[in-house]
């Protein structure tokens, strides 16, 4: 999870100014974090009802891989409606992401106990890693606005972390 924040927030960030240097119009360029926070809030409600019948962590893994390809995705804008496109379903995958975070967490800890501590830590790391991403995207980026760079960086990021997070429910699962 702490993988995939890295490169996060990298559209959230930095698609506005993608956009403009790509000869998109400023305030077109405004619409396109509007619209990225809609559909957000559009992904924040579907896992609720999705999340009992597939399993959260089928989900928030799916939610990871489409976010991560949709960041290596970032590459290619070049026009408002690539923009747009994948301002829409970047921020569906995010809303579903974020609404999950927690009831992943829920789903791994065996004692209930342990539910708030366990939660806080987690957010308390996912915390640095969504702090020290975006500036690394805008180190990446330089003055000279590579863009491939940040969005490379960003996409690849969570895929080392793949293969690990089924990981905790198998092991659990055993005991």
């Amino acid at each position: 999870m702490t993988a995939y924040l890295v490169g996060f927030y990298f559209p959230l960030f930095y698609l506005q100014l993608d956009a403009v240097t790509h000869g998109v119009r400023p305030a077109l360029a405004f619409d396109s974090l509007v619209i990225l926070n809609a559909s957000s809030f559009v992904g924040r409600l579907a896992p609720g009802l999705l999340a009992q019948r597939l399993g959260v962590v089928n989900i928030i893994l799916t939610a990871s891989g489409c976010g991560a390809v949709l960041l290596l995705c970032m590459i290619a804008l070049k026009t408002f409606a690539s923009v747009v496109t994948l301002g829409v379903i970047f921020g569906f995958w995010i809303g579903v992401f974020v609404t999950l975070m927690a009831p992943l967490v829920a789903v791994l800890t065996p004692d209930i106990g342990e539910l708030g501590l366990r939660i806080g830590v987690t957010f308390g790391v996912v915390g640095i890693a969504g702090l020290v991403g975006p500036p690394i995207n805008g180190a990446l980026l330089t003055a000279h606005n590579h863009w491939w760079r940040p969005a490379l960086f960003s996409g690849v990021r969570p895929l080392p972390s793949f293969p690990l997070m089924p990981a905790p429910p198998a092991v659990r699962s055993t005991d």
